[in-house]
């Protein structure tokens, strides 16, 4: 019965939503509110229609503090056949803001205007629209921008331009063709935060070792209601359940083995990813750029289709394994030296305060949580 009840109360509100806005299936609309977020602008009061989500690992964003919401249209389902990556159906909208200081920011949106699967040019999307909309001093509104916006009301926030959007949710896994066009087109969109393992109910397992390095923001956006996996399954949203509900965690291992694995598909996947080329040497790419191949061979998203810890991606693409261009002075460093992160070409560059920090986008600071993890769970690597 309540799952019943869940599932009219959805419906619902996603059928109110469609009737009631004049969000373009087109093109994104100069002024935020125009996008259906608010109800009222003014006051801040969120359209009944939308679900909030705050995902299990929160992507490090210098600090600034961030709040989700999507909407699904009315009686449609989320493709989950492959656990990996969702198909979500076309009028799916996301929202994604950022507080600093407790500014608002901006409202990032996404949405899902099309359904093909022809190839499309790289650096593009055929199937959703993006933009980054900034907020102004009063927070009476936010304006769609199509530039970057640097130190965001007087903050340290870069407000990505239009054009890079498409850098962190764009395709993912691609092969070209001989017209150097992405063959992988279904895949032309990564929702990085509303996924099967960022979803579950769980109990937040950091681990704790690492526990007192979390950033307030974390914390506090870990303590936001949330849409959960099972919300999802209850309401038959989801086409394929992969026996979710009877398991725990989705990432194998322990809990610090859990939350470093995620910690890398949260914030390194949108670049370390199966196919994507080095993006600190596109100049290599074949046709796409110029020059000859050259792919960093990295896989840094977590796998949940039941994968063992020792065979995830990340495992195999980094422990142990010669870098394919970093190098220090002093010659040869791995991705991942087991048992030794100042050998490790990942926790230097990730600690780096020069020009070859990682992340590259999104943060400009270190996260003492993300150095934690990574120190600790390389010297356990040390201990098997």
């Amino acid at each position: 019965m309540r799952a019943l009840l869940l599932t009219f109360c959805l419906i619902c509100l996603r059928t109110s939503f469609a009737e009631n806005c004049s969000f373009s299936f087109d093109q994104l609309p100069s002024k935020l509110s125009a996008t259906c977020l608010y109800e009222n602008i003014e006051s801040k009061q969120l359209n009944s229609a939308l679900e909030a989500y705050s995902p299990r690992y929160p992507l490090w964003s210098d600090g600034a503090l961030k709040e989700r919401w999507v909407y699904l249209p009315p009686g449609a389902q989320i493709n989950t056949k492959d656990p990996n990556h969702w198909e979500f159906p076309v009028g799916t909208v996301f929202w994604k803001q950022f507080s600093l200081d407790g500014k608002r920011l901006e409202t990032r949106v996404i949405k899902k205007v099309g359904d093909t699967r022809e190839p499309f040019v790289a650096g593009s999307s055929v199937n959703w629209i993006y933009g980054s909309y900034a907020w102004n001093a009063d927070e009476s509104e936010a304006i769609l921008q199509q530039w970057e916006v640097e130190r965001a009301r007087g903050t340290a926030h870069t407000i990505p331009s239009k054009a890079s959007c498409y850098s962190c949710h764009g395709v993912e896994g691609f092969t070209l063709d001989e017209n150097q066009l992405f063959k992988d087109s279904y895949l032309d969109f990564r929702p990085l935060g509303f996924k099967a393992f960022q979803l579950t109910d769980a109990s937040q397992d950091f681990p704790e070792v690492c526990r007192e390095k979390l950033h307030s923001s974390y914390l506090k956006e870990i303590s936001l209601d949330s849409l959960t996996l099972n919300k999802l399954l209850d309401a038959n949203l989801l086409t394929d359940s992969h026996d979710w509900k009877n398991r725990a965690s989705l990432i194998p291992g322990d809990s610090l083995q859990r939350a470093t694995l995620a910690y890398f598909s949260v914030n390194c996947s949108h670049c370390h990813s199966s196919g994507i080329p080095d993006v600190h040497n596109v100049l290599k790419v074949p046709g796409l750029f110029a020059g000859e191949a050259g792919f960093v061979g990295m896989r840094l998203a977590v796998d949940v289709s039941g994968t063992p810890y020792e065979m995830q991606p990340a495992l195999v693409t980094l422990v142990n394994q010669k870098t394919s261009y970093y190098r220090r002075a002093s010659g040869g460093v791995f991705r991942v030296k087991a048992g030794d992160y100042e050998e490790s070409a990942l926790w230097r560059r990730f600690t780096s305060s020069s020009f070859d920090h990682m992340p590259k986008i999104g943060a400009h600071k270190v996260d003492p949580y993300g150095q934690c993890l990574i120190e600790n769970w390389i010297e356990s690597l040390g201990e098997d």
